[in-house]
């Protein structure tokens, strides 16, 4: 543990003295108003709200049965890297990249065919632990640039965004009678399949960049990003007798990004 902390410091007293030195060399010096380009990265928080539920048939004693899984996804950490340039005057051209991964439990609702009794189901639910939502955008932004003072550089976007979205769904559940007479039994595992596919949304926001030194600069992000994946179009989910009946919406990509990071302008 010693020698674990004694190397965390090093290296921090390393980033800094590197970081001072850029800033303190005169040939970087520069302006606010000096810079052309921007790298930066940042992590925070995104908030989602999607609710999913997918609906699948299965076959058990010879007749049909109905589950239902119930997914809630809400807010986890994001985070996100960035590049931007000055195109002409102060009008500029963005690229930003993002991910968010959040692990959940979906709740499963069953219809469960007695083994002797035609058109007598039971009920029965359960839960289905780490179930993933990932998800990674590419947002191409139009931005506009507004220096405040020497040390302030603020920027609008608006622009289109490429989502890659993965979810996780319960494909099918394994059951167990609880014994004589039948009539309750218990749902004690199941099976899930990935769901992705690749959706073009948008996004809307601004940063701000407060600048510490010559070339390096806190800053804050507040991003919204929209798109839609319809799951129900792919290709792994064609072997389900139903999925998303009673016209369930699609999934809801995208969402409220706030952030906080370094820049780097050059």
């Amino acid at each position: 543990m010693w020698i674990i902390r004694q190397n965390n410091i090093a290296i921090t007293a390393t980033l800094w003295l590197f970081i001072f030195q850029f800033n303190s060399s005169d040939l970087f010096a520069q302006t606010v108003d000096d810079q052309r380009v921007t790298v930066g990265f940042s992590g925070g928080i995104q908030f989602v709200k999607d609710a999913l539920k997918n609906e699948v048939d299965f076959e058990l004693w010879r007749e049909t049965g109905t589950f239902e899984a119930s997914y809630n996804i809400t807010k986890d950490s994001a985070f996100d890297g960035s590049f931007a340039f000055l195109l002409y005057k102060r009008m500029g051209l963005g690229f930003n990249v993002s991910h968010f991964s959040k692990t959940i439990a979906a709740t499963i609702d069953a219809d469960i065919p007695h083994p002797f009794f035609f058109s007598f189901p039971r009920k029965a639910t359960g839960v289905a632990n780490n179930i993933l939502r990932r998800e990674s955008a590419i947002h191409i932004q139009s931005q506009y640039w507004h220096t405040i003072g020497d040390k302030f550089l603020i920027r609008g976007f608006i622009g289109p965004t490429i989502f890659s979205v993965r979810q996780d769904l319960v494909s099918t559940i394994q059951t167990k009678e609880r014994g004589y007479d039948y009539s309750a039994v218990d749902i004690i595992g199941h099976n899930t399949l990935a769901s992705g596919g690749t959706e073009l949304g948008f996004n809307i926001g601004f940063d701000m960049s407060y600048f510490v030194f010559d070339h390096i600069a806190l800053a804050g992000i507040l991003r919204y990003s929209r798109g839609t994946s319809s799951v129900e179009d792919q290709a792994t989910l064609r072997h389900l007798s139903r999925f998303s009946g009673q016209g369930q919406p699609p999934l809801e990509l995208g969402g409220t990004h706030l952030a906080a990071g370094l820049r780097f302008g050059f």
